[in-house]
């Protein structure tokens, strides 16, 4: 209904006219006196007349130029008055929810005696709230307003110094809206004009890295990420330069990261505000070293990924160095669009991070690589709002995992990859578990691995684990405890429905000291995720833990007696176990 009203309202208003970037104008409130806009287009200039009470208070009366626009929003007019008129007549920049008289606003406006003010209505017949900067009389003003999110800041200068920023508040305003320039003449009877030039409206639907800064990248060590890498500034390419420290030396290194010279990697991120990339198109220009793509190893990958409250999700895009071959030692200007990740869209829906990353594949070339005019459009009227939350009924709401067969010990998954290693699984001796015997003893670990070591529970099929509790019954030998190293991580995961997203909290084992050899119980529930809420769990398919080695070379069977998963009842929204006689 509001949408159709807004349409109706905007039939009735001025659109036929040549109004240069905007496309009607007309007076908001019911003034008096009937205003007007004129574009002198030789002179890229506005002539606004307008009368009107005031804008201000809860009701509004003045004349309005405008177009409307769905995204983050830049617009500068330089503006005058001409003639005398009240000290409070107003002209200026203004966002507005919609033509309604007592609409939500923000604004930029400068008053007669050359008073400039930033002035917002946060809802729908408010009073409006202010705030008035000092001045030194009239004359003519360079306005600036910038919506970017919830935040409205306003710039002005005046008579031809600088713009500068003078405050900023925090807005309700929604897509769409209405952006122009507005006039009111603060006497019922009288009507006043100003000039408006130099004037540009933006939307703000990119966002462009700075490369000036080197500090402004990360260097991400997970998943065998390396620091060898120099992060500089080229300030007459207008690049940022990262260099590989790379040498075939990295073999003896006692970083593994270093030392794996074929599956590490040098991963360096910026952050940016939580975006929607859906509909986005990246283009960036990178300057390879001819040596890079002579040796043909390494791999470049563009990604974007989301951060925490969108479970850290990654869509990658991967160039082999064929992929550069004649344009070597020169800049290439590269494309990059949501199909060419593979991903689903909803994987894009909260990026936080613009990641570069250069997958080592043996390389040792250290030659500096140059990348400029990163711009991500996003392409915002393009966007469609994200598909509701799966509602998933589980199967079941108590699984109880025991390893005492051959067949139930076959059926659990062990992942290997550059981070994760078999290990050797039989039934233990006494035909009560598994018998998990780690491969760390002398030249069991492949050179450069960490050596961990992954297992996981499937349950069969999509499962919503809020709450949940997963309760690990394992046994370990004293020699692990003296050793001090390893660290074991129940994690719960979700499957290619859930992307995968993973929920682990690392555990020493100081639950185990004075139980060495004895049944010793570890959870993982709900509790332990109350710091961090937004991982979603409602597409779970499997439960698991990893062994994480941090360079134990201890082999004495870790004894795995049984998994329980519970989804009842008897699990409070905390995950803790209730039982039926505790009160709720």
């Amino acid at each position: 209904m509001r949408g159709l009203l807004l349409s109706c309202l905007l039939a009735a208003f001025s659109q036929g006219g040549p109004l240069g970037i905007f496309t009607s104008s007309g007076d908001i409130g019911g003034p008096s006196r009937k205003g007007s806009t004129e574009f002198d287009a030789s002179q890229k200039q506005y002539r606004i007349t307008g009368a009107g009470a005031t804008i201000w208070a809860r009701q509004d009366q003045f004349q309005f130029v405008w177009k409307k626009i769905s995204s983050d929003v830049a617009v500068t007019a330089t503006m005058q008055f001409l003639g005398e008129g009240a000290a409070h007549r107003k002209a200026g920049i203004m966002l507005r929810q919609t033509l309604d008289s007592d609409s939500p606003y923000v604004d930029v406006v400068i008053h007669g005696d050359g008073m400039p003010a930033v002035q917002w209505r946060n809802a729908k017949g408010d009073i409006t709230n202010t705030f008035d900067l000092p001045f030194d009389g009239p004359g003519k003003f360079k306005l600036k307003l910038v919506r970017q999110g919830s935040t409205v800041t306003a710039w002005i200068g005046k008579d031809g110094a600088e713009l500068k920023e003078v405050g900023h508040t925090q807005t309700q305003l929604v897509n769409p809206l209405l952006v122009g320039l507005v006039i009111c003449s603060h006497v019922a009877e009288a009507s006043d004009t100003a000039i408006f030039s130099d004037v540009s409206v933006e939307p703000l639907g990119a966002v462009e890295l700075d490369m000036s800064d080197p500090k402004l990248w990360t260097v991400d060590v997970v998943h065998l990420g390396s620091k060898q890498i120099d992060i500089t500034h080229d300030p007459i390419d207008k690049a940022v330069i990262m260099r590989p420290t790379w040498s075939g030396s990295d073999v003896h290194s006692t970083d593994v990261a270093t030392r794996n010279v074929e599956n590490g990697r040098l991963h360096s991120y910026q952050h940016i505000a939580p975006t929607d990339c859906t509909q986005s198109e990246v283009q960036f220009e990178i300057n390879m070293p001819q040596a890079y793509i002579d040796e043909g190893k390494m791999e470049f990958i563009f990604s974007l990924q989301a951060g925490a409250a969108g479970d850290y999700l990654f869509n990658g895009r991967t160039y082999q160095m064929a992929d550069f071959a004649g344009s070597g030692d020169t800049y290439k200007k590269l494309v990059v669009v949501p199909a060419d990740y593979h991903e689903d869209l909803e994987k894009l829906r909260k990026i936080e991070r613009v990641n570069l990353i250069f997958e080592r594949r043996g390389s040792v070339v250290s030659a500096p690589i140059k990348i400029r005019n990163l711009k991500i459009t996003l392409n915002e009227d393009e966007i469609v709002p994200p598909a509701p939350d799966v509602e998933v009924t589980n199967p079941r709401s108590l699984y109880e995992f025991t390893y005492d067969t051959q067949a139930e010990i076959d059926a659990l998954e062990v992942r290997v990859s550059a981070e994760s290693m078999d290990i050797t699984r039989r039934l233990d001796a006494a035909g009560d578990g598994l018998a998990l015997i780690p491969r760390w003893g002398n030249g069991q670990v492949p050179e450069g691995h960490t050596g961990d070591v992954t297992i996981a529970q499937k349950l069969g099929a999509p499962h919503d684990f809020e709450p949940f509790r997963v309760e690990y019954v394992f046994n370990v030998p004293q020699a692990y405890l003296d050793d001090g190293r390893i660290q074991i991580v129940p994690f719960v995961q979700a499957g290619e429905k859930g992307y995968y997203v993973w929920s682990g909290v690392a555990q020493d084992l100081s639950a185990f000291r004075g139980k060495a050899g004895q049944d010793v119980v570890l959870t993982l529930s709900t509790e332990d995720f109350l710091v961090n809420e937004q991982k979603k769990k409602n597409l779970i398919e499997m439960v698991g833990f990893k062994l994480d080695r941090h360079g134990s070379t201890v082999t004495e069977p870790i004894l795995l007696k049984s998994i329980t998963v519970r989804l009842d009842d008897e699990v409070g929204h905390d995950g803790r176990h209730r039982p039926a006689s505790e009160p709720r």
